[in-house]
């Protein structure tokens, strides 16, 4: 096993510690920001759909190599009301089309009456 003063040391050189000894990096390496910008502005810049295929494979490509972390979370959600509460689930678009409704944590207040 590591000596935790090894871990430290070695932290304490690449970058902030947390309270267990390892490093915090709150975003992404300067190389990695280079390459993904340099890639977007090539895809961005050009209407060649090749090129744009490429460059935006180089930016998945290179957040792939080197995303410092994973999010692993979930957000919890609820939509809560009393029976009299209604249509908070049944949406239309402004264009009177059919919406998904209680997805993603969004609902459509100015549709919701209280019978």
């Amino acid at each position: 096993m590591i000596p935790r003063s090894a871990v430290l040391e070695a932290g304490e050189q690449l970058g902030r510690l947390d309270d267990l000894g390892r490093k915090v990096r709150a975003s992404a390496p300067e190389p990695m920001k280079a390459a993904v910008e340099a890639a977007l502005q090539q895809g961005r810049a050009s209407t060649d759909k090749e090129l744009r295929e490429t460059a935006y494979k180089t930016v998945n490509k290179r957040l792939a190599l080197d995303l410092p972390y994973l999010w692993t979370d979930r957000a919890v959600w609820a939509v809560v009301g009393t029976p009299s509460v209604q249509n908070f689930n049944n949406p239309t678009t402004p264009q009177g089309q059919a919406a998904f409704g209680m997805i993603g944590g969004s609902i459509w207040p100015t549709q919701i009456w209280i019978s």
